[in-house]
C-alpha cells in the first residue's frame, strides 16, 4: 500500500497562510448627547407632590399666595402667558326665557250664582311674573397637580418624576410612563396634589316660575264650592335639566420621567411664559390645539372638546301647582249662571329656554410647546450609508471602494463593513452619511458641536496612523464652516469639529442626506478594536447607529489535508486516487485571483532504497471545472476559475488550476486525483512521500 502525505508549503513569491485575520472597528457606533440652547422663556411643567419636593433646580409656582394657586392650566399666545381670568367664583346662574302659560287648565268647574263674589274664569292664563333658581358650579372634573418653574429658564435634562406631555403622533421613548391618574382630569394648580373631584356636568336646584293673578274673571252669585278667585296665582318649583359646562378644551397624554438626567425627548410638550426658544414649535398660538383651550389628562391626544357656553335642554313642559289664593271664595249654592275655575286647578309652561352661560373657570394662561429639534437619523434608507474608499481625495464618494454598510439607529444591532477589507499603511477616507428627517435645521456652532472619532489613534487604524483631514458632505451647499480634525488631549480620539462662524448650517432638512468624511492612514500594525465607536455632539440630537465590524483585507492563503492515503499498487501496476470529500485543498482569494501549483516535495520511499521516482507521480486532470468533473473536482467559489485537460508528471511544478480575478475572502475547493506508475522492479511496500501545493 503506498501512503501519500500532501503538505501545503510557503515558496518565495506565495502568499502563504494558514487561514485568514478579520480586522476593523468592531462596534462602532454614533450617538449624540443633548446640548439644548435655551431661548428667553422659562420652562414650566407639573409635578405630583406626592413625591415630595420639586427636583433641585425646580420651584413650586402655584403654592398659596400665587397667581396660578387654584386655577386651572391653559393655553394662549405668548401675549397672555401667565395672565389670569375665568369665573372667579367658579358659579354661575341662568335667566328663563321664551315661556306661555297654558289656557287649559286642570282640576273641576263650577257654576256659581252669588252676587258679590268675583271668581276666576273656567278658561283663564296667567302671565309670567318672575323666575328663579340656585347657584351652580362651573368647575369642571379636576384633580389638583403641582406646577413648577426651571430656576434657569431651560434644563438641558429631565429630572426625575416630573410629568411632561406628548403630541399627537408622538412616538413614546423608553424611560416614560404614562401618568394614568390625571387621565379624564382637568389639570387644576395648587400647592398639593388631590384627589378627582367634581363632574363635567350639573343641574340647578330650586328652579322656580312664579305666575301674576288671573288675567280672566267671572261674576257669580250663588254657590256652596270653592272656587279660585280674580287674586289667585300659581308657581313652579323644580330641578333644572342636566347641562355640560365642559369648556374649551384639549385632552393631554401625560407621562412621568422614570430617571434623572434624562434627555427631553423629541415631541415633549411643555409650558412656558413666553413665545418658547429655538427648537419649540407653539401650539397655542391662535389656531392652535391649546389656543384657550384648558388641558386635561387624557390616555390619547384629544381635540375639539369642551365649548365656551352652555345651557340646559329643555323638557316637554312645566306642570305649576295648584291654584295659591289669599283667600278662596266659598259661596252658597244657588242657581248656576256663570262657570268658575276650582281652587285645586294648574296650568302647563311651555319649555323655557336656559340663557348661555360661560364655561370658564378660573384659568392661568401658559405657551404650550412642543419639543421640535433637528431629527437626525443614521438610518436613513440608503445602501452604503458607511463606506471606506481607499483615497487620499477628500472629495464624497471617490476612491476604490473598500466595503460598506448599511447603519441602522439601533445601537443593540452589529452590521459588517462588507468588502475587501483594510490593509496596513494604506490612506483610506471613511464617508458616513447623516439624514435629517425633522422640520428644523441643525447646525455645529464652533467647537461646542463635534464628531468624534473614537480610539482610532491605538485602535483598529494602528498604533501610531496618521490622521488626515476631514470634511462635511454639503448637499445643501450651505456649509461654510471650516472643519478641523484633532486628536482629543489625553485620549486616543479624533474630534471632528467646526471652527467656522457660530451658525453654520451643516443639516437642512430640505436638503436631504448629509454627512461627514475622515482621512486616515493606517499604521503597519492595523488590528481589530472592540472599544471603537463614534460619539457625536449636535444640537440636541441623541442618536446611536447601529455597531459596525471592519475587517482586515483578505490576504492569499491555502489549506491542505495532512495526510491522505492512496490506492495499492503492485509493482508495473497504475493506480488512481481522488481525494475525498473531506479532504480539501482550500484556496483564500486576496481579491487579484490566484494560480495553485502541485509538486513533489519529498519523493515517495519505503524508508529505504526503494523509492517511486517523481516523474512517476501524475496529477490527472479533465479540464473542467463547473460540470462533469471526473478528476479534479473543484467547489466553493469558482467563477473565473480554469484547468487544462491533462496528466502531468510531478518531477516539477504543475498548474492544478488558475483563477483570473476574484473577491478577497473567496474560498475555493479542489479536490485533485493522483495517479501513480508502480515501477516494476520496486518491493511491495507502503512508500511515504510529500506533495507540495503552491498558490500566488
Amino acid at each position: 500500500m503506498i501512503y501519500g502525505r500532501y503538505q501545503h508549503l510557503a515558496n518565495g513569491v506565495a502568499w502563504f497562510l494558514a487561514g485568514w485575520l478579520a480586522f476593523g472597528f468592531p462596534f462602532s457606533y454614533f450617538q449624540f448627547t443633548p446640548s439644548v440652547r435655551a431661548g428667553g422663556a422659562t420652562m414650566y411643567l407639573l409635578w405630583d407632590s406626592t413625591n415630595g419636593d420639586p427636583p433641585d433646580g425646580w420651584v413650586t409656582q402655584s403654592g398659596s399666595g400665587d397667581p396660578a394657586y387654584q386655577r386651572f392650566l391653559r393655553g394662549d399666545a405668548a401675549v397672555s402667558a401667565l395672565s389670569t381670568g375665568g369665573n372667579e367664583a367658579g358659579i354661575h346662574n341662568h335667566t328663563l326665557s321664551n315661556m306661555t302659560v297654558s289656557t287649559n287648565i286642570a282640576g273641576a268647574a263650577y257654576k256659581n250664582n252669588r252676587a258679590d263674589t268675583v271668581d276666576c274664569a273656567l278658561s283663564h292664563s296667567h302671565n309670567i311674573l318672575a323666575s328663579f333658581m340656585d347657584d351652580a358650579t362651573i368647575l369642571p372634573k379636576y384633580r389638583d397637580l403641582v406646577l413648577i418653574m426651571y430656576e434657569a429658564g431651560m434644563p438641558d435634562f429631565l429630572p426625575a418624576d416630573v410629568i411632561v406631555g406628548f403630541a399627537s403622533g408622538a412616538s413614546i421613548p423608553s424611560g416614560f410612563t404614562q401618568y394614568s391618574s390625571q387621565n379624564t382630569n382637568f389639570v387644576r394648580l395648587a400647592d398639593a396634589t388631590g384627589s378627582s373631584t367634581g363632574s363635567n356636568t350639573h343641574t340647578h336646584t330650586n328652579v322656580a316660575i312664579i305666575l301674576d293673578v288671573c288675567d280672566t274673571i267671572s261674576l257669580n252669585n250663588r254657590g256652596a264650592n270653592v272656587v279660585a278667585s280674580e287674586k289667585h296665582f300659581h308657581q313652579y318649583s323644580g330641578t333644572s335639566p342636566t347641562g355640560d359646562h365642559t369648556p374649551p378644551s384639549t385632552g393631554l397624554p401625560l407621562y412621568s420621567v422614570d430617571d434623572a438626567d434624562t434627555p427631553l425627548p423629541t415631541d415633549m410638550i411643555a409650558f412656558f411664559n413666553a413665545s418658547p426658544p429655538t427648537w419649540w414649535t407653539s401650539l397655542s398660538e391662535s389656531g392652535g390645539d391649546f389656543y384657550q383651550k384648558y388641558i386635561y389628562g387624557n390616555s390619547t391626544y384629544a381635540t375639539g372638546t369642551g365649548s365656551a357656553t352652555h345651557n340646559h335642554p329643555g323638557v316637554t313642559q312645566l306642570v305649576t301647582g295648584a291654584a295659591v289664593d289669599p283667600g278662596p271664595v266659598l259661596v252658597d249654592p244657588g242657581t248656576p249662571s256663570a262657570s268658575a275655575a276650582s281652587s285645586t286647578h294648574t296650568h302647563t309652561i311651555t319649555t323655557p329656554t336656559y340663557s348661555n352661560e360661560n364655561n370658564d373657570p378660573p384659568y392661568i394662561n401658559v405657551v404650550v410647546a412642543k419639543y421640535d429639534p433637528p431629527d437626525l437619523t443614521w438610518s436613513s434608507g440608503i445602501l452604503d450609508s458607511y463606506t471606506i474608499y481607499e483615497s487620499g481625495t477628500l472629495t464624497w464618494g471617490a476612491g476604490t471602494e473598500v466595503c460598506s454598510a448599511t447603519l441602522t439607529d439601533d445601537n443593540s444591532s452589529t452590521v459588517e463593513c462588507s468588502g475587501d477589507g483594510i490593509d496596513d499603511s494604506t490612506q483610506y477616507r471613511i464617508d458616513v452619511v447623516l439624514k435629517n428627517v425633522g422640520s428644523v435645521a441643525a447646525h455645529m456652532y464652533g467647537g461646542s458641536d463635534t464628531v468624534t472619532f473614537k480610539n482610532i489613534i491605538g485602535g483598529w487604524a494602528g498604533t501610531t496612523p496618521t490622521i488626515g483631514s476631514c470634511g462635511f458632505y454639503d448637499s445643501g451647499s450651505d456649509d461654510t464652516g471650516t472643519p478641523s480634525c484633532t486628536p482629543a488631549s489625553g485620549a486616543n480620539d479624533v474630534i471632528l469639529s467646526n471652527i467656522g462662524a457660530s451658525s453654520e448650517v451643516i443639516l437642512a432638512a430640505s436638503s436631504g442626506l448629509e454627512g461627514f468624511m475622515l482621512i486616515v492612514t493606517t499604521d503597519s500594525d492595523a488590528t481589530t478594536s472592540s472599544t471603537s465607536y463614534m460619539d457625536t455632539i449636535i444640537d440636541t440630537n441623541s442618536e446611536d447607529s447601529s455597531k459596525i465590524t471592519v475587517s482586515l483585507a483578505s490576504a492569499l492563503g491555502i489549506t491542505a489535508p495532512d495526510n491522505i492515503v492512496l490506492a495499492a499498487s503492485n509493482p508495473g501496476a497504475v493506480s488512481e486516487t481522488t481525494f475525498e470529500t473531506d479532504e480539501l485543498v482550500v484556496v483564500t482569494d486576496g481579491g487579484s485571483g490566484w494560480s495553485l501549483t502541485a509538486a513533489m516535495q519529498t519523493t515517495f520511499s519505503d524508508g529505504g532504497s526503494n523509492t517511486i521516482p517523481d516523474a512517476s507521480v501524475y496529477l490527472h486532470k479533465d479540464g473542467n471545472v463547473e460540470t462533469e468533473d471526473e478528476y479534479t473536482i473543484w467547489s466553493g467559489d469558482v467563477e473565473n476559475v480554469t484547468e487544462t485537460d491533462e496528466t502531468v508528471s510531478l518531477d516539477e511544478s504543475r498548474s492544478v488550476g488558475t483563477r483570473s480575478s476574484g473577491t478577497g475572502g473567496d474560498t475555493t475547493n479542489v479536490r485533485p486525483t493522483i495517479k501513480i506508475i508502480m515501477p516494476v522492479d520496486q518491493a511491495i511496500a507502503d512508500y511515504d512521500g510529500v506533495i507540495r501545493f503552491t498558490v500566488v
